[in-house]
């Protein structure tokens, strides 16, 4: 088995950065690694305090630095549909259809995702091993 990623936690209210951990393993797919909501895989800056770092939804930033990104932010899943190529579409459907009936319920049920939701978390850690951590921010970016 592969070795488990580092996780980089952050407070869900702030995006404040709390530390470091590691990923958990699929308990149904070999090599996949469960994130957590509220971390991310996106590790933070070097040579900046960590007590000044803090995780906007898509990437760090030191305090006090302006970004366009709320926090906390909705989007809706239909925009994450539309900014999908066909070919990223048909690769999302294939993750999805793999997931436990559980978590496809919940997702078929939500018109809305809330950034910092589990659900939100799992579709973060699955499109950034899709397709990358850049191009996951812009497919799950607000707006």
């Amino acid at each position: 088995m592969a070795t488990a990623p580092t996780i980089y936690n952050y407070d869900p209210a702030t995006g404040l950065f709390l530390g470091t951990g590691k990923a958990d393993p699929s308990p149904l797919e070999t090599d996949v690694w469960l994130i957590p909501a509220h971390a991310t895989l996106n590790a933070p800056p070097t040579g900046v305090s960590v007590a000044k770092l803090r995780w906007d939804g898509s990437a760090w930033r030191q305090d006090g630095e302006t970004t366009q990104i709320p926090v906390n932010y909705r989007i809706s899943k239909d925009a994450i549909w539309r900014r999908a190529t066909d070919a990223e579409a048909e690769l999302m459907e294939q993750t999805l259809a793999a997931q436990p009936v559980r978590i496809r319920r919940i997702y078929e049920g939500a018109t809305h995702i809330q950034s910092g939701d589990e659900l939100f978390g799992l579709l973060e850690t699955a499109m950034t091993a899709l397709f990358g951590p850049s191009r996951a921010a812009e497919l799950l970016a607000p707006g």
